[in-house]
């Protein structure tokens, strides 16, 4: 993918910095990350920019996304897709019941509603969600 061609292109440089530089990881993947950068973006854009990190799902915590289609608004509600493939945990999708998604195993309730994703966090250590605005405390912290 040329670097023109990557979701993260749709923002500005210092908002690219911005959301890089807020991104944690451990050894499970993702672990949060500050959405202030990605205000403004439609849900779609920043389902593909999280999706760059395997963090698509926590799309519909984000403050401030534009709603251009219906894509965006199913977004919003929870839908989240995986290389292509839609996900809607309200549905209960049986091909998430123990799948393997992005290297890790996870039962269907792993989705259900986001998750233990925890929106007004972040991830300050190891099971450790401290109280932030803007932020994402992921499951996998």
């Amino acid at each position: 993918m040329e670097a023109a061609d990557s979701p993260l292109s749709r923002l500005s440089t210092s908002a690219q910095t911005e959301f890089s530089a807020s991104i944690r990881f451990n050894e499970k993947g993702i672990t949060g990350f500050r959405y202030d950068a990605l205000a403004g973006l439609t849900a779609t854009d920043a389902h593909e920019i999280l999706a760059l990190f395997g963090a698509q799902r926590a799309t519909r915590l984000i403050d401030n996304l534009r709603i251009a289609s219906d894509t965006d608004a199913a977004i919003m509600k929870g839908t989240f897709f995986v290389k292509g493939k839609r996900f809607d945990p309200a549905a209960r999708n049986t091909q998430l019941k123990f799948g393997q998604w992005f290297g890790q195993w996870y039962d269907a309730d792993d989705f259900s509603q986001g998750g233990t994703d925890h929106k007004g966090y972040y991830c300050a250590q190891r099971a450790t969600c401290l109280q932030a605005s803007n932020a994402i405390c992921m499951s996998s912290c």
